[in-house]
């Protein structure tokens, strides 16, 4: 009986993880709401970022990205939340798959870049958390490592909004 018990634990781990489990996670993490560099910016009027982590009761969770650059442009990105786990007290894991992507306000076909999971893991700084791997299942986009962009810069703080 006892190995009976330990098969069925098994076998629970490996099922894909629910809209609860998704749920659970990401408030355990205290990820959902807003989070910015700065929000006391507008992502509609100036340079700036909003990531907006959400549970609906009904839908699937989701991560809205919405960015505004210094030369005007933009980029609205929506992601289901396929997955997220725990790795410790101050990482999550997340894998993520595009709905939506528009860049100026045009959407942009699902290929490439903008039709590829992404592997997302974030760290607890304090009351901040922070991007330490953005990348593709597959590793053929890998927009952050190590906490770091490709171009060797580190990934922003982002505190929680109240708006």
């Amino acid at each position: 009986m006892r190995c009976k018990g330990v098969v069925l634990c098994l076998g629970l781990m490996c099922t894909p993880a629910s809209a609860d489990t998704i749920r659970g996670a990401l408030n355990d993490f205290g990820l959902i709401g807003s989070w910015s560099p700065d929000c006391g910016k507008d992502v509609e009027k100036e340079a700036a970022s909003r990531f907006i982590y959400a549970v609906p009761l009904v839908d699937a969770a989701t991560l809205t990205a919405k960015n505004r650059f210094a030369n005007n442009r933009t980029t609205f990105s929506k992601f289901e939340i396929e997955s997220a786990t725990r790795l410790t007290d101050q990482k999550i894991r997340l894998a993520i798959n595009p709905v939506e992507v528009k860049v100026d306000s045009v959407d942009k076909p699902r290929e490439g870049i903008f039709g590829s999971r992404f592997i997302v893991t974030l760290e607890k700084v304090g009351s901040k958390i922070r991007t330490i791997e953005y990348r593709s299942p597959d590793g053929e986009f890998v927009t952050v490592e190590d906490g770091q962009f490709k171009n060797g810069t580190s990934t922003p703080l982002l505190e929680k909004c109240l708006n």
